[in-house]
């Protein structure tokens, strides 16, 4: 399991989902917005075997917004948590249930009023 976790964090090609590869039960929706090298990919993920579609556009450098359902949401959370800490990402709480994953280039002020 180490093995495949070192693998994965450090494979260097670049990968994208389209929506046409993801599986419509698992996910509602997926969209991508990549204008010079700068990409906001949004996830739902139903099951917790979905998130790898995530992790990797946060491994890419994406900007991830990520909505947990129920089911999945603490065991996927956790797993996103430990990966934003080794890449040195930002994980922000927007909900309950949505998060803002951020690649530790991108800085983020939040002001409230």
């Amino acid at each position: 399991m180490f093995d495949a976790l070192i693998k994965f964090l450090f494979e260097t090609e670049d990968y994208e989902v389209e929506k046409n590869d993801l599986d419509e039960t698992s996910f509602s929706n997926h969209l991508s917005y990549n204008p010079s090298m700068n990409a906001v990919d949004q996830f739902t993920i139903s099951q917790y075997e979905d998130i790898k579609y995530p992790a990797q556009s946060l491994k890419n450098r994406h900007i991830v917004i990520l909505k947990y359902e129920l089911q999945t949401n603490q065991r996927a959370e956790d797993f996103m948590s430990g990966l934003s800490y080794t890449l040195e990402a930002k994980d922000v709480p927007l909900t309950k249930t949505i998060h803002l994953y951020l690649p530790r280039e991108v800085s983020y002020k939040r002001f409230m009023s």
